[in-house]
């Protein structure tokens, strides 16, 4: 019994066309490759108290710099030796607003091959200072738990 391959008919459709169409297909796969891999935004939290990253594939981490104009810089860690990155943590310049803020980080900080991110940054932490007006131990460390905004 003679077992017939599943992709042979796609085959011979493919075989059938004119040379020009497989640039067309070509460049059409190599379209929404782009818009997939480019222009999806990725959101991040912002966190004041450990790293905010976010996994991320990067070919040359070396060569991608943050854009400038953003009041984030993009830091790409995790891979091999410069070969690869799996890793963007946004780092702030200066202190950042509550709300939504945007970063992104390409090759030589240019427009082309731009990995995108959407910062959606909380209040800034308020220390709960109530335990200071209590008399402090003298052998004891003074712990200050965080306050909320609600």
């Amino acid at each position: 019994m003679q077992h017939k391959h599943p992709l042979k008919p796609l085959v011979l459709v493919f075989r059938k066309l004119p040379r020009r169409y497989y640039f067309i297909i070509g460049g059409l796969i190599l379209t929404l490759w782009y818009i997939i891999a480019f222009g999806i935004i990725r959101p991040v939290t912002f966190s004041y108290g450990s790293d905010s990253c976010v996994g991320k594939f990067m070919l040359a981490p070396n060569l991608n710099k943050s854009v400038e104009g953003h009041n984030f810089n993009i830091e790409l860690r995790g891979g091999w030796r410069g070969v690869y990155s799996t890793e963007a943590c946004i780092k702030p310049v200066k202190v950042p607003q509550e709300g939504n803020a945007y970063a992104a980080a390409a090759p030589f900080g240019g427009w082309l091959f731009r990995h995108q991110y959407s910062i959606k940054i909380p209040g800034q932490p308020i220390a709960n200072v109530e335990v200071l007006k209590k008399p402090l131990s003298t052998t004891k460390a003074v712990s200050i738990p965080p306050r909320y905004r609600g």
